[in-house]
């Protein structure tokens, strides 16, 4: 499982699980928002999605392991905002994760920061069963080199996205500490910013040991709404990003000039959207990209009518996109399809992309986030680092 599936899955659970939680209160609760923390211990399993990970590695065996520790710290909701009522309490929160591989020294010792959300899919008086999602950043990656590390395709580079997709199980052992249970998906790659970029899916129960600072269950306020109100917006994002491209299967006078070459990419989505309930937008824009990697990419592979420098005619490419917003107070998860109508005929990739991502609002209309770019519903294009205006009306 990829990235993008990752992040559309959770688009899925945000809404379709996220309402249908059931609160439990009991005599022994407090108005304040309970902090906690875990332990996790992770006896994780390589999903072989690639020849590097079924055999063809230094030791020419299998790779099958992964292990993981990992600490977090959470903030339960009660209800004192809008948000935490219509997404039935939820915790939020952040991780750091420590990762190693006990049957190779080939892929690295990762160490993941991340946010995290989890939601109930049930409560009971004593226990509870969630949704969680991860999305952060892993450093500490042995990325490929053809003399130090040649058989490593996973990533080309230290530095990745980690993405983790998972349901928990958690039950109350005294005022304090729980025990947990938990099976996740997580996902790692670094949206074709160095090459290679196979990345790694990895199957990943977990063991946890958690302690709240309260000994006091929370009491979960349902109060009555603010009125809602629909609303129209028109908003302009630019966003910047950095791609290598796979030559590995060209010439070797073109691998040996584009095989490391970095190209900028940029682009501005002028759009449209209506606000048709409290947690959702949608609408549709236009999407001006520029990306000189096209013509490049047709240049080493023999196209013998593209050029390099690329002039920018060639760089240039026009989509319409569609759009669905899904906002969680100040934070919202973005996922846009997108159709090429005007570009190079030089572009390798198919003419339909798929745009998933985060935004967080800054101040009175201004926002940054982060996005992927994807085609195949998997493969990395690009990752979009973003800000943006937005106008109500």
């Amino acid at each position: 499982m990829n990235l993008l599936r990752l992040t559309f899955l959770t688009l899925l659970l945000f809404t379709g699980i996220i309402g249908n939680g059931q609160e439990s209160l009991d005599e022994k609760a407090s108005l304040n928002s309970p902090i906690s923390f875990r332990l996790n211990y992770g006896h994780a399993s390589v999903i072989a999605t690639n020849d590097f990970l079924r055999t063809e590695n230094k030791n020419g065996t299998p790779i099958t392991e992964a292990r993981n520790i990992t600490g977090e710290i959470l903030f339960q909701t009660v209800g004192k905002k809008d948000w935490h009522q219509l997404n039935s309490f939820p915790k939020y929160g952040f991780g750091v994760q420590y990762m190693w591989f006990p049957q190779t020294d080939e892929i690295g010792t990762p160490l993941s920061i991340y946010a995290l959300m989890e939601g109930p899919i049930h409560r009971w008086k004593n226990a509870q069963l969630d949704w969680a999602f991860h999305f952060g950043m892993s450093v500490g990656w042995n990325p490929f080199d053809s003399i130090s590390n040649p058989y490593n395709v996973l990533l080309g580079s230290t530095a990745s996205i980690y993405a983790h997709l998972g349901v928990l199980y958690h039950q109350r052992i005294t005022d304090r500490f729980g025990l947990e249970a938990s099976l996740g998906l997580s996902h790692s790659s670094n949206g074709a910013l160095k090459m290679p970029n196979f990345g790694i899916n990895i199957l990943d129960p977990r063991i946890a040991v958690t302690y709240s600072l309260s000994k006091e269950r929370p009491q979960f306020i349902s109060k009555k709404l603010s009125e809602f109100k629909p609303s129209n917006e028109i908003s302009l994002t630019y966003a910047m990003g950095s791609k290598q491209i796979d030559v590995s299967g060209s010439d070797p006078q073109y691998q040996q000039q584009f095989g490391k070459m970095s190209f900028t990419v940029y682009n501005f989505v002028l759009a449209y959207q209506r606000q048709i309930s409290r947690r959702s937008k949608i609408g549709a824009g236009i999407d001006f990209t520029v990306d000189p990697s096209d013509n490049v990419h047709g240049l080493a592979y023999g196209d013998e009518n593209a050029a390099f420098p690329v002039p920018f005619s060639e760089q240039a490419k026009l989509a319409l996109v569609l759009s669905y917003e899904y906002n969680i107070d100040k934070f919202s998860l973005l996922l846009q399809p997108g159709f090429y109508f005007y570009r190079t005929t030089h572009d390798p990739t198919p003419f339909f992309y798929q745009r998933i991502g985060g935004r967080y609002m800054l101040y009175k209309g201004l926002y940054a986030g982060v996005s992927l770019r994807a085609v195949n519903f998997g493969q990395a294009d690009w990752i979009e680092f973003n800000f943006g205006y937005k106008v109500k009306f």
